[in-house]
Protein backbone atom coordinates (compact mmCIF):
# COMPACT_ATOMS: atom_id res chain seq x y z
CA UNK A 1 0.00 0.00 0.00
CA UNK A 2 1.33 3.43 -0.92
CA UNK A 3 2.32 5.78 1.90
CA UNK A 4 -0.12 8.71 1.95
CA UNK A 5 1.43 10.57 4.90
CA UNK A 6 2.24 14.25 4.34
CA UNK A 7 5.71 14.83 2.91
CA UNK A 8 8.31 16.64 4.99
CA UNK A 9 9.78 19.93 3.80
CA UNK A 10 12.97 18.12 2.79
CA UNK A 11 11.04 15.52 0.79
CA UNK A 12 9.06 18.22 -1.02
CA UNK A 13 12.27 20.07 -1.86
CA UNK A 14 13.90 16.88 -3.17
CA UNK A 15 10.90 16.09 -5.38
CA UNK A 16 11.24 19.57 -6.85
CA UNK A 17 14.95 19.17 -7.54
CA UNK A 18 14.31 15.77 -9.12
CA UNK A 19 11.57 17.22 -11.34
CA UNK A 20 13.94 19.92 -12.62
CA UNK A 21 16.41 17.19 -13.55
CA UNK A 22 13.74 15.07 -15.25
CA UNK A 23 12.51 18.02 -17.32
CA UNK A 24 15.91 18.11 -18.99
CA UNK A 25 15.94 14.38 -19.71
CA UNK A 26 12.37 13.24 -20.42
CA UNK A 27 12.20 13.35 -24.22
CA UNK A 28 8.39 13.31 -24.47
CA UNK A 29 8.22 16.45 -22.32
CA UNK A 30 10.73 18.18 -24.58
CA UNK A 31 8.45 17.39 -27.52
CA UNK A 32 5.49 18.92 -25.64
CA UNK A 33 7.48 22.07 -24.84
CA UNK A 34 8.48 22.40 -28.49
CA UNK A 35 4.82 22.22 -29.48
CA UNK A 36 3.95 24.93 -26.92
CA UNK A 37 6.75 27.28 -28.02
CA UNK A 38 6.33 26.31 -31.69
CA UNK A 39 10.06 25.87 -32.31
CA UNK A 40 12.70 23.19 -31.71
CA UNK A 41 14.61 23.09 -28.44
CA UNK A 42 18.39 22.69 -28.36
CA UNK A 43 18.87 22.09 -24.63
CA UNK A 44 17.03 22.22 -21.30
CA UNK A 45 19.43 22.90 -18.42
CA UNK A 46 19.14 23.23 -14.67
CA UNK A 47 20.23 26.66 -13.45
CA UNK A 48 22.31 27.32 -10.36
CA UNK A 49 20.00 29.17 -7.98
CA UNK A 50 22.87 30.22 -5.73
CA UNK A 51 23.42 32.67 -4.27
CA UNK A 52 19.94 33.24 -2.89
CA UNK A 53 17.56 34.55 -4.11
CA UNK A 54 17.80 33.62 -7.81
CA UNK A 55 14.38 32.35 -8.87
CA UNK A 56 14.80 30.52 -12.20
CA UNK A 57 15.27 26.75 -12.01
CA UNK A 58 15.76 25.80 -15.67
CA UNK A 59 16.89 27.47 -18.88
CA UNK A 60 15.50 26.44 -22.26
CA UNK A 61 17.70 27.17 -25.26
CA UNK A 62 16.14 27.01 -28.73
CA UNK A 63 17.72 26.08 -32.02
CA UNK A 64 17.18 29.63 -33.32
CA UNK A 65 19.53 31.04 -30.66
CA UNK A 66 16.83 32.42 -28.33
CA UNK A 67 16.24 31.22 -24.77
CA UNK A 68 13.89 31.54 -21.80
CA UNK A 69 13.95 30.58 -18.13
CA UNK A 70 11.35 29.03 -15.86
CA UNK A 71 10.64 28.39 -12.21
CA UNK A 72 9.47 24.81 -11.59
CA UNK A 73 7.19 23.58 -8.80
CA UNK A 74 6.47 19.89 -8.42
CA UNK A 75 3.59 18.09 -6.72
CA UNK A 76 4.45 14.58 -5.51
CA UNK A 77 0.98 13.02 -5.57
CA UNK A 78 -0.20 9.64 -4.40
CA UNK A 79 -1.61 7.24 -6.99
CA UNK A 80 -5.09 7.94 -5.60
CA UNK A 81 -4.82 11.72 -6.05
CA UNK A 82 -2.77 11.89 -9.26
CA UNK A 83 -5.86 12.43 -11.40
CA UNK A 84 -6.75 15.66 -9.57
CA UNK A 85 -4.77 18.70 -8.45
CA UNK A 86 -5.03 19.38 -4.73
CA UNK A 87 -4.26 22.69 -3.04
CA UNK A 88 -2.74 21.58 0.27
CA UNK A 89 -0.46 23.80 2.31
CA UNK A 90 1.40 25.01 -0.73
CA UNK A 91 4.95 25.40 -2.00
CA UNK A 92 7.76 27.16 -0.20
CA UNK A 93 8.94 29.82 -2.65
CA UNK A 94 11.24 31.97 -0.52
CA UNK A 95 12.84 32.36 2.88
CA UNK A 96 14.85 35.27 4.18
CA UNK A 97 15.76 37.18 7.32
CA UNK A 98 13.06 39.43 8.68
CA UNK A 99 14.97 42.64 7.93
CA UNK A 100 15.16 41.64 4.25
CA UNK A 101 11.43 40.94 3.88
CA UNK A 102 10.33 44.53 3.30
CA UNK A 103 12.45 47.18 5.01
CA UNK A 104 10.19 49.89 3.58
CA UNK A 105 7.27 48.68 5.68
CA UNK A 106 7.75 48.83 9.46
CA UNK A 107 4.10 47.78 9.70
CA UNK A 108 4.81 44.44 8.03
CA UNK A 109 8.03 43.94 10.01
CA UNK A 110 6.29 44.46 13.35
CA UNK A 111 3.33 42.30 12.32
CA UNK A 112 5.65 39.45 11.34
CA UNK A 113 7.48 39.76 14.65
CA UNK A 114 4.20 39.61 16.56
CA UNK A 115 2.42 36.91 14.55
CA UNK A 116 5.13 34.66 13.10
CA UNK A 117 7.90 35.01 15.68
CA UNK A 118 5.67 35.33 18.73
CA UNK A 119 7.20 38.56 20.02
CA UNK A 120 4.68 39.72 22.63
CA UNK A 121 6.23 43.19 22.77
CA UNK A 122 5.07 43.83 19.20
CA UNK A 123 1.62 44.47 17.73
CA UNK A 124 -0.28 43.48 14.61
CA UNK A 125 -0.34 46.44 12.27
CA UNK A 126 -2.35 47.24 9.16
CA UNK A 127 -0.42 46.05 6.10
CA UNK A 128 -1.82 47.48 2.88
CA UNK A 129 -2.19 45.74 -0.49
CA UNK A 130 0.67 47.67 -2.11
CA UNK A 131 3.10 46.16 0.41
CA UNK A 132 1.72 42.70 -0.31
CA UNK A 133 2.31 43.31 -4.02
CA UNK A 134 5.88 44.39 -3.38
CA UNK A 135 6.58 41.26 -1.31
CA UNK A 136 4.89 39.07 -3.93
CA UNK A 137 7.10 40.27 -6.80
CA UNK A 138 10.28 40.25 -4.72
CA UNK A 139 9.79 36.75 -3.34
CA UNK A 140 8.43 35.07 -6.46
CA UNK A 141 10.42 36.73 -9.25
CA UNK A 142 13.50 37.82 -7.30
CA UNK A 143 15.33 41.09 -7.73
CA UNK A 144 17.95 40.13 -10.34
CA UNK A 145 16.63 40.87 -13.82
CA UNK A 146 18.88 38.24 -15.42
CA UNK A 147 17.42 35.41 -13.31
CA UNK A 148 13.75 36.38 -13.16
CA UNK A 149 11.69 33.50 -14.62
CA UNK A 150 9.96 34.06 -17.94
CA UNK A 151 7.57 31.16 -17.25
CA UNK A 152 6.20 29.15 -14.36
CA UNK A 153 5.94 25.40 -14.78
CA UNK A 154 3.94 23.02 -12.62
CA UNK A 155 4.95 19.37 -12.76
CA UNK A 156 3.47 16.30 -11.12
CA UNK A 157 5.08 13.02 -10.13
CA UNK A 158 3.68 10.01 -8.30
CA UNK A 159 5.39 9.07 -5.05
CA UNK A 160 5.57 5.38 -5.93
CA UNK A 161 7.27 6.26 -9.24
CA UNK A 162 9.20 9.50 -8.58
CA UNK A 163 11.46 9.11 -11.62
CA UNK A 164 8.83 10.09 -14.18
CA UNK A 165 6.83 13.28 -14.60
CA UNK A 166 3.20 12.54 -15.43
CA UNK A 167 1.88 16.08 -15.92
CA UNK A 168 3.24 19.48 -17.00
CA UNK A 169 1.42 22.84 -16.96
CA UNK A 170 2.96 26.17 -18.01
CA UNK A 171 2.14 29.88 -17.76
CA UNK A 172 3.99 33.09 -18.73
CA UNK A 173 5.26 34.79 -15.58
CA UNK A 174 3.46 38.08 -16.24
CA UNK A 175 0.12 36.26 -16.54
CA UNK A 176 0.75 34.19 -13.41
CA UNK A 177 1.89 37.09 -11.21
CA UNK A 178 -0.88 39.28 -12.60
CA UNK A 179 -3.43 36.75 -11.43
CA UNK A 180 -1.78 36.56 -8.00
CA UNK A 181 -1.91 40.35 -7.69
CA UNK A 182 -5.63 40.24 -8.46
CA UNK A 183 -6.17 37.93 -5.46
CA UNK A 184 -4.31 40.11 -2.90
CA UNK A 185 -6.32 41.25 0.12
CA UNK A 186 -6.79 44.99 0.59
CA UNK A 187 -5.09 44.50 3.96
CA UNK A 188 -3.12 41.46 5.11
CA UNK A 189 -4.92 38.97 7.34
CA UNK A 190 -3.21 37.47 10.41
CA UNK A 191 -4.32 33.94 11.34
CA UNK A 192 -2.67 32.01 14.16
CA UNK A 193 1.06 32.09 13.29
CA UNK A 194 0.76 33.19 9.64
CA UNK A 195 0.26 36.48 7.83
CA UNK A 196 -1.89 35.97 4.74
CA UNK A 197 -1.42 38.38 1.85
CA UNK A 198 -4.07 36.57 -0.20
CA UNK A 199 -5.71 33.13 -0.40
CA UNK A 200 -2.59 32.10 -2.34
CA UNK A 201 0.34 33.77 -0.55
CA UNK A 202 1.15 33.65 3.15
CA UNK A 203 4.15 34.25 5.41
CA UNK A 204 5.24 32.12 8.35
CA UNK A 205 8.25 31.34 10.54
CA UNK A 206 10.60 28.94 8.81
CA UNK A 207 10.95 26.77 11.90
CA UNK A 208 12.87 23.51 11.86
CA UNK A 209 14.89 21.31 14.13
CA UNK A 210 16.93 22.49 17.09
CA UNK A 211 20.20 22.46 15.18
CA UNK A 212 18.90 24.01 11.96
CA UNK A 213 20.41 27.31 10.88
CA UNK A 214 18.25 30.42 11.07
CA UNK A 215 14.93 28.85 12.16
CA UNK A 216 13.50 32.34 12.67
CA UNK A 217 13.70 33.32 9.02
CA UNK A 218 10.40 34.23 7.35
CA UNK A 219 9.17 31.75 4.76
CA UNK A 220 6.82 32.63 1.91
CA UNK A 221 4.35 29.90 0.94
CA UNK A 222 2.29 29.78 -2.25
CA UNK A 223 -0.94 27.83 -2.67
CA UNK A 224 -2.25 27.34 -6.21
CA UNK A 225 -6.02 27.70 -5.83
CA UNK A 226 -8.29 26.66 -8.74
CA UNK A 227 -8.76 30.22 -10.00
CA UNK A 228 -4.99 30.74 -10.24
CA UNK A 229 -4.47 27.26 -11.68
CA UNK A 230 -6.87 28.17 -14.49
CA UNK A 231 -4.30 30.51 -16.09
CA UNK A 232 -1.94 27.58 -16.71
CA UNK A 233 -1.93 25.61 -19.97
CA UNK A 234 -1.63 21.85 -19.73
CA UNK A 235 0.96 20.69 -22.26
CA UNK A 236 1.76 17.17 -21.08
CA UNK A 237 -0.64 14.59 -19.68
CA UNK A 238 -0.10 11.02 -20.91
CA UNK A 239 -3.24 9.08 -21.72
CA UNK A 240 -2.20 6.31 -19.36
CA UNK A 241 -0.94 7.44 -15.99
CA UNK A 242 0.20 5.27 -13.12
CA UNK A 243 -3.29 4.82 -11.70
CA UNK A 244 -4.53 3.46 -15.01
CA UNK A 245 -1.53 1.13 -15.27
CA UNK A 246 -2.18 -0.25 -11.82
CA UNK A 247 -5.81 -0.90 -12.72
CA UNK A 248 -4.73 -2.71 -15.89
CA UNK A 249 -2.26 -4.87 -13.97
CA UNK A 250 -4.96 -5.79 -11.44
CA UNK A 251 -7.34 -6.76 -14.23
CA UNK A 252 -4.68 -8.92 -15.87
CA UNK A 253 -3.97 -10.69 -12.58
CA UNK A 254 -7.68 -11.43 -12.11
CA UNK A 255 -8.02 -13.00 -15.58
Amino acid sequence: MENTAALTGGQIAKSGFDAEEMLSKQEDIKVSLEAYFEKPIKTIMKMDCRPHPKKSDIKIEFEDGTSCSAQVKNTAATAATASSKTVGRGFSIDRRDLDKMCAESPELTETLMAVCLGDKTKERKTVMKNIGEQVLFQNILGIEESTKPDYFIQTMTVRSNPNQIIRVDICPSHVFTGKLVDTLYETAVSKKTCVHLSPNIYLQRKGGTKGEKRPNQIQTKMRITPDVDSVFTNIYLPTINETDQQQQQQQQQQQ
